[in-house]
């Protein structure tokens, strides 16, 4: 057998066997009033996708699944002959069960409640996440930095949406006691925007940025970095001193995804 046809089989392989060592996860549960079934029997942890399918108990026919894990929170979206035919939005409750809301068209969303059969199989449905990249990555500050979280909101309501909160930070060494920074953060449901870049001094073990961008006498933006086990910690004193958006802020936990540190304007 050829090189390239052992790869391709070797990989072949490997793919069937991620599939075969899936175990499927079966949950019930009710939408609104009415009783159902759900199961999951296809996973792609790499992407955080699924496959499934569901029915109403006492219905014969059933609804095909596709849906995608962000954190403890999954949306799917369903399928009747082909048809997109409404969505999930779920959060995960005490590590056994799913809630949240379905939602069709204009119709008004109905409650969801689902708890998964076994949480062995339950425990299957975990997504790559930032901790496998920092594994990889040097100790060293410079790089990229990442936080994320995820939440199902009604803020809107009767519109339901994913809400994603969190945002990256990049350094560049410049000299020796010097870092070049750009911070972006998305904060709460309504995302208000805390952008900053700039140019951090070592003082001590911390990096300061201090600047007037306001223009107000005595009035100035100081964001602290603190760098320890492949993490951050970025804190800003004031939000409209340092020219955030209404109520968003900067007070983080970032962790290292990248050794590299790409700027928008080098790209």
């Amino acid at each position: 057998m050829k090189l390239h046809q052992l790869i391709i089989l070797t990989l072949l392989l490997s793919w069937i066997n991620s599939f075969a060592q899936f175990t499927a996860v079966e949950l019930t549960g009710k939408i609104g009033k009415y009783p159902v079934e759900m199961f999951i029997n296809q996973f792609d942890r790499a992407k955080a996708q699924f496959k499934g399918v569901y029915n109403y108990k006492g219905k014969k026919s059933s609804l095909q699944l596709s849906g995608e894990l962000k954190g403890d929170c999954i949306t799917i979206e369903e399928f009747f002959n082909g048809k997109s035919t409404g969505y999930f939005y779920l959060s995960k409750e005490d590590g056994d069960s799913l809630k949240g809301f379905w939602r069709a068209g204009t119709k008004e969303p109905l409650p969801v409640s689902l708890k998964f059969k076994n949480n062995q199989t339950a425990n299957q449905l975990v997504p790559k996440d930032l901790m496998d990249l920092n594994k990889i990555v040097s100790e060293d500050v410079e790089g990229k930095y990442e936080v994320n979280s995820y939440f199902i909101s009604d803020l809107f309501y009767p519109n339901i949406e994913l809400v994603t909160n969190g945002g990256t930070a990049i350094f560049k060494k410049i000299g020796k006691d010097s870092l070049k920074f750009f911070v972006e953060m998305i904060c709460g449901a309504t995302y208000h925007m805390a952008y900053a870049e700039g140019l951090a001094v070592k003082k001590g073990n911390t990096y300061i940025y201090k600047a007037n961008l306001s223009g107000e006498e005595n009035k100035f933006c100081e964001i602290s970095f603190n760098f320890k086990n492949k993490k951050v910690i970025a804190v800003a004193n004031a939000s409209f001193e340092c020219g955030f958006g209404a109520r968003a802020y900067l007070d983080h936990e970032l962790i290292k995804v990248s050794n590299k540190a790409v700027f928008k304007i080098d790209k």
